[in-house]
């Protein structure tokens, strides 16, 4: 998957160490799960826990030696630093909610300014998909890359976001993740020969080394990128378009933003509000003691087969069913639907996510 997920069976652990001049050090400590098959001793001489030592120490030692590499490799870095641009990206859709509010509800915290918005979409992002069921970015071309529309000032931002220097160093000015600087010197040492000739060579790589100096020298002193892009106001925002126009496209994007994305996606400067839910029917689902009465009233009568039936939850005496309290081993899209709108309510959300395609 290109999203960034918590894992239980790898993680990295800020804990005090030594104190040294009367400053304690941060020390990361690493933990790696893993399962081996302990041999049987078997009346063998040599003891199981000698054999376990033996395969620890050649395993760690092959497993230690990659993660270090992969661990200061520029691949690792640009991974961190996409992360980092995306959730300072995301802090500044809209203020905690712990915060105060006016009766506009905007908030009156002066210690920053937010987009007050559900989601941002930078310009450039490639949001369409290889086909329905596969997460990998399409092509482009064909596919076209997302930038706001023309007429649509209200809803577009430049963005400026706050990363440091180090992680700066592995992004683009517009938030892009930065190509390895070997790949780019390669790249631009193979398009060099191609245009210039032989006896040119050395001056011209002479000159681009020089501007390359020059501009590291300049990227390292920058702590922040700006990105120009549209934003999802709060309030209630409807995405409309003829067939094959991206709505949907759209909104699948909107809905996977609450997650951080890998860099290649396509869609890792694309962001939702974490409490953002999409919503769809769901035909068939469990639904038990869900108050949908705010869309469902009025349901058809249906009696109980004996007193251990507990499929529809009713006003008493076998009536009809009881929206306030509702429950059902099979809902139908309407209620599933409804039971999901609620549900997402009840949990806090600050957004919900509709496509109509896939609504009751």
């Amino acid at each position: 998957l290109p999203y960034v997920l918590e894992r239980t069976d790898c993680c990295i652990v800020e804990i005090d160490g030594e104190e040294r001049n009367n400053d304690k050090e941060k020390v990361l400590q690493f933990y790696l799960h893993g399962e081996f098959a302990v041999p049987n001793e078997g009346g063998d001489s040599i003891s199981s826990k000698e054999i376990l030592d033996g395969i620890l120490s050649r395993t760690l030692t092959s497993v230690l030696q990659t993660l270090s590499e992969e661990l200061t490799s520029h691949k690792c870095f640009a991974h961190i630093a996409a992360v980092v641009l995306q959730r300072r990206l995301r802090s500044m859709l809209q203020p905690p909610r712990n915060n105060h509010f006016d009766n506009r509800g905007n908030s009156t915290s002066t210690d920053q300014s937010y987009l007050d918005a559900v989601a941002f979409l930078a310009d450039g992002s490639l949001l369409p998909r290889k086909s329905g069921r596969s997460i990998l970015p399409m092509a482009s071309p064909p596919a076209i890359p997302f930038y706001s529309p023309e007429g649509s000032e209200k809803l577009t931002r430049v963005v400026t976001v706050e990363v440091g220097s180090f992680w700066r160093k592995f992004l683009n000015d517009d938030g892009s993740v930065a190509m390895q600087r070997r790949e780019r010197q390669q790249q631009q040492q193979q398009q060099q020969q191609q245009k210039d000739e032989e006896i040119n060579h050395s001056k011209n790589n002479a000159n681009d080394d020089d501007d390359n100096n020059s501009n590291n020298t300049a990227d390292n002193n920058k702590t922040t990128v700006t990105m120009r892009g549209m934003i999802i106001p709060k309030g209630v925002t409807l995405i409309v378009g003829g067939g094959y126009h991206g709505k949907s496209t759209m909104l699948q994007a909107l809905s996977y933003g609450v997650y951080d994305k890998l860099p290649g996606d396509g869609r890792e400067r694309c962001v939702t509000h974490a409490d953002a839910v999409s919503i769809r029917a769901e035909d068939g689902r469990y639904v038990n003691r869900c108050n949908v009465s705010a869309f469902i009233s009025n349901l058809p009568g249906m009696r109980k087969k004996n007193k251990n039936d507990t499929h529809q939850t009713t006003t008493g005496g076998g009536g009809p069913p009881d929206t306030t309290r509702f429950s059902t081993k099979d809902a139908s899209g309407s209620t599933s639907q409804a039971a999901n709108v609620i549900e997402a309510l009840e949990s806090n959300a600050s957004a919900l996510l509709v496509d109509e395609d896939v609504s009751a």
